[in-house]
């Protein structure tokens, strides 16, 4: 293209109408910042003739090459072409997936952003959806080799991540807010911190004229198939998960305030999700059911206030409700939880400030904030006045064999309040081959936790016998603050002929802190008091971000890339919360019922395994010179447009963790433990188990240091990805097929102290035993894992006749790791018909110095849950009166009726191999929407 050409982009989603730019002297131009939507580009110069390209539709997070050819003319003279929309981004390096209001409305979701996510290639969930029966608890993600922390949830461009567990819990939203989800799965630039799955939702502003929207739709138990097998009732499974309620009521609506000026946006949804347990009953003898609902009410306002000046402000509060928060086995009267929405507060808001001072100029500033408070509490009548009679024999009972729960809740009750803030300023400058952005993001906050339970213990069984209390440190008041989560970064998209590099750096400054805490004695802890302490941690980090992207032909139908990336793990109150004495903490302590009343009574609890036990000390100290974990990710694509609406990309990824941590004991070493080989009840193998001096036992004072020895630690990512996306006349269609193995090496460090990452270590797969219960399987290098591979497709599609569409989405995921877990106590026997090298009726390991050990009998890779298949399949059928669409539909979820195994009980006993946990049989959803 010529020099001095004037570029305009118009479309009704601009409230300022058109965004303008100027060829530079190479004749290539930039325009930033453009709202996702269908534009017209508009080409101009004197002495030729202009060329308009209407009908470009313009997603998210995405950088369209839209080249014109100006011909000499006479300027009033117009070419009108209205043609496809660029599939293949040539300039940005991240991989980006792109979901359309058109394919949120119809795919077969729950109609969240966690929802959608399940169906993009190469993300993985922590849980399994059907229909929306998990649309009320959090399900988290993790992408080519990501934490769970690492996900960056974004609206607008604006992070509103929570505090809470580092990050991972996110807020609800209402699917009617969002013109469109897009989400990034690798190569995020420097304006994130972490390397996990971006998240953006691109919220609807209203506009010059009133539009609204509508989805109400549900299910009833009435309407599910049963898939409790005769093979699962032979395992133990009385009955399975099921849906009692499902319903979903989302409306929005939006428009002028004054034309041009200012716009309203507002969304309502409430969506209740009641379900049926597994192995659950109350004591009436019906299946143990849940009541949940989540309510979201929003008002978004845009204003213009100058041309060169935009405001945008919204607040969400959302209320949450549980009746009976529990699981499989739980006695739902007495030891299932409850969340009152009287005792909540949930809100996200968010305030935005644009400016494009000229055509290559734009300034943007920010503020957003998520708070979550919440409280996690007894059911009526349960929680007793602490130091009552009652407080002390209404006690929460655990059968450790049995798997089953009763009489109250088996850990302590919480009242969580964090509080995240953020407040952003960057500023971009582009021209026809630079797209310079550079920024300041600052995050800070408040995090405080209340824990109490009666009696401060819970009692624990094996097949009905007493055996141990778990003592817990109550009552309890954690506190910590952020000072700063403050990220400065730079970033560049430098165009040279079909070359395209993106450079960018970021410098990350982060610093907490433990709060003042001054807390009153329990049962088994005195008074107790702790300083603030600064410090916790003080980090410093500088990443880089490299991308090179090449496009062949110039043409933008093909790009080859490849990047390099470093990214901080993600992070907030987790590490001052690892080192403050007063976070909660427990001790497995023997117990004798000497006088058979079955009540843990002092005289009758063993001694602590932890000699500072609740005492407002640091047991476990970080190094001074600690540094944070981090990820260099590598990365090699190529994207093609194969066909007329249709790409592929085939694509190549490896992660390494880096700084990750090793705690050492102070007071004990390797040498004050006796190597005791025990033979495996599975298969009669010798396996090595590490029992500790008895005069070392309740010595916790440790030190946390960055492992340094690749060989003894580390942990390596390697996939392999290919995907497909195609938009045509009648509908759209993406997927992918992703290969990925995880190895981990942890062989520094023998006693389990959580440094183990949650990406292999999930809360089925994780145990808090001393020692890990699988430091014999610590090398991972030396096991066969294997690679496994997930499959993944989604589209719709219109009939050509009477507008019905046909939706479909499917789910191919390999089992998860099945451990099989032997909890060996002191008075642990052989059988009398083991297998081995065994004394039949002998003690397992005599002289055991903890109250029980943990051991992990089968070698990770070797065993899996079965492969989870999950098809979903909806019709819905389309009508217009007037100006509004209308459309019917019903959705079938889990059509195939799988009843695929979630969890089950690993610890060998009678209930070995019991389910406890499987997926929800085949759903229907019945809904109707509305659009104007």
């Amino acid at each position: 293209m010529l020099p001095g050409v004037a570029v305009e982009a118009a479309s009704p989603v601009l409230i300022e109408k058109v965004r303008s730019a100027v060829t530079d002297d190479q004749g290539r131009y930039t325009i930033v910042d453009l709202r996702p939507g269908t534009y017209t580009v508009t080409f101009s110069l004197n002495g030729f003739n202009t060329l308009k390209r209407e009908g470009i539709d313009l997603p998210g997070n995405f950088t369209a090459t839209i080249n014109a050819e100006l011909r000499v003319g006479a300027l009033e003279e117009s070419v009108t072409v209205t043609g496809d929309s660029p599939l293949v981004d040539v300039q940005n390096t991240q991989r980006t997936h792109v979901i359309s209001r058109e394919q949120l409305d119809s795919l077969p979701t729950a109609r969240n952003y966690s929802g959608v996510a399940a169906l993009l290639p190469g993300v993985r969930m922590t849980n399994t959806d059907v229909g929306g029966n998990q649309q009320i608890e959090q399900i988290y993600m993790i992408s080519h080799g990501s934490r769970r922390t690492d996900t960056a949830l974004q609206v607008d461009g604006m992070s509103i991540n929570s505090l809470m567990n580092d990050g991972e819990v996110q807020a609800y939203f209402s699917d009617a807010a969002n013109s469109e989800v897009t989400y990034q799965t690798s190569g995020a630039g420097a304006d994130v911190a972490t390397g996990g799955v971006r998240i953006n939702m691109i919220p609807r502003e209203g506009g010059n004229r009133f539009s609204g929207s509508l989805f109400a739709g549900g299910s009833s138990g009435k309407w599910q198939a049963d898939n409790v097998t005769d093979e699962l009732r032979a395992r133990g499974l009385v009955n399975g998960n099921r849906v009692d309620l499902i319903a979903d009521f989302n409306v929005g609506l939006g428009g002028p305030i004054k034309k041009d000026k200012l716009w309203f946006f507002a969304t309502w949804r409430r969506i209740a999700s009641n379900d049926f347990v597994a192995n659950t009953k109350f004591k009436d003898g019906s299946q143990g059911r849940q009541e949940q609902w989540v309510q979201n009410q929003m008002v978004r306002l845009t204003w213009q206030i100058s041309p060169r000046n935009k405001f945008t402000v919204y607040h969400d509060r959302y209320p949450k409700w549980k009746s009976y928060e529990m699981g499989s086995n739980y006695e739902p009267e007495t030891a299932a939880y409850r969340r009152d929405p009287h005792h909540a507060l949930y809100y996200t808001g968010q305030a935005k400030w644009t400016s494009p001072v000229t055509s290559r100029l734009l300034f943007e500033a920010g503020y957003s904030t998520n708070v979550e408070y919440v409280t996690i509490l007894y059911q009526p009548g349960v929680g007793k006045d602490r130091g009552t009679p009652a407080w002390f024999t209404t006690v929460g009972k655990q059968d450790l064999l049995r798997g089953t729960i009763y009489d109250g809740v088996p850990a302590p009750t919480q009242g969580i309040d964090p509080k995240k803030y953020n407040a952003t300023a960057t500023a971009s400058y582009v021209t026809g081959s630079h797209a310079l952005r550079a920024g300041l993001q600052w995050g800070f906050g408040d995090y405080v936790i209340d824990r109490d339970i009666n009696a401060d213990i819970v009692q624990l069984y094996r097949n009905g016998v007493p055996d141990s209390v778990r003592v817990y440190n109550t009552p309890v008041q954690s506190h910590e603050h952020l000072n700063a989560d403050l990220g400065l970064y730079a970033q560049d998209a430098w165009t040279l002929k079909h070359v395209t590099l993106n450079l960018g750096v970021r410098v990350d400054y982060f610093n907490g802190e433990i709060s003042q805490q001054d807390l009153s004695a329990g049962r088994f802890v005195p008074a107790r008091s702790f300083p603030q302490t600064g410090g916790m941690p003080n980090w410093r980090d500088i990443s880089p971000r490299l991308g090179f992207s090449y496009d062949p032909f110039g043409n933008a139908t093909t790009a080859i890339k490849a990047t390099f990336n470093k990214y901080v793990a993600g992070q907030t109150l987790g590490f001052a919360q690892r080192y403050n004495p007063l976070q909660l903490q427990s001790d497995t302590r023997t117990w004798s019922d000497l006088n058979s009343n079955n009540l843990a009574e002092d005289n009758e609890i063993g001694a602590s395994n932890n000699v500072a036990f609740g005492q407002p000390l640091l047991q476990r100290r970080p190094d001074p010179d600690i540094k944070r974990e981090y990820d260099l990710e590598y990365s090699a694509s190529v994207q093609h447009q194969l066909l007329r609406g249709v790409s592929v990309n085939a694509a190549y990824y490896r992660r390494g963790v880096h700084n990750m941590v090793a705690t050492t004991p102070t007071q004990f070493s390797r040498s004050d433990y006796t190597v005791v080989n025990i033979v495996s009840p599975v298969d009669g193998s010798v396996i090595p188990v590490y029992n500790l001096s008895s005069a070392k036992n309740g010595l916790l004072d440790r030190v946390d240091t960055n492992s340094t020895n690749a060989d003894l630690r580390r942990q390596t990512y390697n996939g392999v990805e290919i995907g497909a996306t195609a938009r045509f006349g009648r509908g759209s269609a993406f997927g992918g097929w992703t290969f990925d193995r995880r190895i981990l090496v942890h062989c520094d460090e023998l006693e389990n102290w959580s440094n183990l990452p949650n990406t292999l270590y999930t809360s089925l797969g994780q145990n808090a035993a001393q020692p890990k219960s699988d430091y014999h399987f610590c090398d991972q290098s030396a096991l066969d894992i294997p690679f496994l591979h997930e499959l993944k497709a989604a589209g719709s599609y219109t009939l050509p006749w009477s507008d019905v569409q046909l939706n479909a989405a499917f789910q191919s995921y390999p089992g998860a790791p099945l451990p099989t877990r032997w909890n060996i106590s002191r008075t642990t026997r052989y059988a009398a018909d083991c297998q081995g090298p065994c004394t039949p009726g002998a003690l397992v390991i005599p002289s055991l110095t903890p109250a029980s050990y943990l051991v992990d009998l089968v070698a990770p890779g070797t065993a899996y849950y079965a492969r989870q298949n999950q098809l979903d399949f909806g019709v819905r059928k389309i009508f217009r009166i007037r100006k509004v669409q209308y459309s019917g539909q019903f959705d079938l979820f889990n059509l195939t009726n799988s009843s695929y195994i979630k969890s089950q009980n690993n610890t060998i006993g009678p209930s070995l191999g019991q389910p406890t946990s499987i997926l929800q049989p085949r759903l229907l959803r019945i809904a109707i929407q509305a659009r104007f």
